[in-house]
């Protein structure tokens, strides 16, 4: 009895450094991101899943919310256009893991606040989901940004 008892635990304790260590790689993947980003690399655009559904909630300059979805094709060739004009005007933007959870299924959704310099805020509703691929590497699937027209500088 003792024997299966160990065994039962020694699996439960794999199982758990396995989850801790796919929510660390997840961790490393939206930090990849978010270095790509701050290289200006048109290469985030890879990032995203072919299905990735993308959702901004912007505030135009009168202070009006306007939630806009996007779908993968068209969010990538954002992306690219966002990371020319982004190395035009320099802007540099800062994102701190505030939570990794995981989803199950390979799926964790990573809570950070985003904050651009160019325009002085932070957006603290910023996530994203990124599921491991059966290649083992990660796409992100969803994201959702907050962001607004105005300065707040």
């Amino acid at each position: 009895m003792n024997k299966l008892l160990m065994t039962v635990i020694a699996s439960l304790l794999l199982a758990t450094a396995a989850q801790a260590d796919d929510a660390a790689q997840a961790r490393t993947f939206f930090e990849g991101f978010a270095a790509k980003v701050n290289d200006y690399d048109q290469g985030v655009a890879d990032l995203y899943s072919e299905e990735a559904k993308i959702i901004t909630l912007r505030t135009d300059a009168e202070g009006g919310p306007h939630r806009v979805s996007h779908h993968a094709l068209k969010w990538k060739r954002i992306m690219v256009l966002a990371m020319q004009l982004g190395k035009i005007r320099q802007d540099k933007t800062d994102f701190t893991i505030t939570d990794v959870i995981d989803e199950g299924d390979g799926t964790y959704k990573i809570k950070a606040e985003r904050t651009s310099h160019l325009l002085c805020y932070t957006d603290r509703g910023y996530f994203q989901r990124v599921k491991r691929q059966v290649d083992g590497t990660f796409l992100i699937v969803q994201e959702y940004l907050e962001t607004q027209e105005k300065s707040d500088c």
